[in-house]
C-alpha cells in the first residue's frame, strides 16, 4: 500500500468541520408528537355528522323496503288445467342390414322437432333419423395471410416459443 503525503491545507479544513456543533432545532419534538397524539384521540364534528347521517339513511331505506313488502298484493293462484295430448311413440322397429338407398326418407314431424326442444336434441334426433348425412356442413375456416403456417402441431409450438422468447423490438 502506497501513502499519500497529507496536504496541511487538508488537515486544516477537517480541524475546522470537526470543531463544529449542530445548531439546536427551535421545534420541541415532546410537544409535537404530544400535539399529534391529542389530536389522534379528538373526533371531529365532521365524523361524528357523517356516522349519524350514513345510519339515518339505511334506516329508511330498510324502512322503505318493509312498508314495501307488507303492502304488496297476495300472490294470486290461477286453478287452470291444460291438457296436452302427445302423439302415441311410434313402433320400434329392428334394425336390418338395409342400404342407404333403401331406407325411407320422411319429413320430420312437427313433434318430433318441436320447439321447446334444445338445439343438442334437435341435432341428435336429425341424427338418428338421417344418419351422418343429416349433419350441416362444418364451418369453413379462413386464415389470414400472415405468412406461411406451420403444417404440425410440433412445428406451431416451436414457432410459439420462437415468438415468446423473441418479443420484438423494444418499445
Amino acid at each position: 500500500m502506497s501513502q499519500n503525503p497529507i496536504d496541511p491545507e487538508l488537515n486544516a479544513i477537517a480541524a475546522s468541520l470537526g470543531s463544529l456543533e449542530p445548531a439546536r432545532s427551535r421545534i420541541d419534538r415532546d410537544l409535537v408528537m404530544f400535539r399529534a397524539g391529542q389530536a389522534s384521540v379528538r373526533p371531529s364534528r365532521w365524523r361524528r355528522g357523517a356516522w349519524n347521517v350514513i345510519a339515518a339513511s339505511l334506516a329508511l331505506v330498510a324502512l322503505g323496503e318493509g312498508v314495501l313488502l307488507a303492502h304488496r298484493p297476495p300472490p294470486q293462484i290461477v286453478k287452470e288445467v291444460v291438457v296436452v295430448r302427445e302423439p302415441a311413440p311410434a313402433p320400434v322397429v329392428p334394425l336390418v342390414a338395409q342400404s342407404v338407398a333403401e331406407m325411407p326418407v320422411s319429413l320430420p314431424s312437427e313433434s318430433s322437432l318441436s320447439l321447446g326442444q334444445m338445439a343438442y336434441e334437435r341435432q341428435v334426433a336429425q341424427v338418428l333419423r338421417y344418419g351422418l348425412d343429416g349433419l350441416p356442413a362444418s364451418p369453413t375456416v379462413v386464415w389470414p395471410d400472415s405468412g406461411p403456417r406451420p403444417a404440425s402441431s410440433g412445428q406451431m409450438l416451436q414457432e410459439e416459443l420462437r415468438r415468446l422468447r423473441d418479443p420484438g423490438d423494444p418499445s
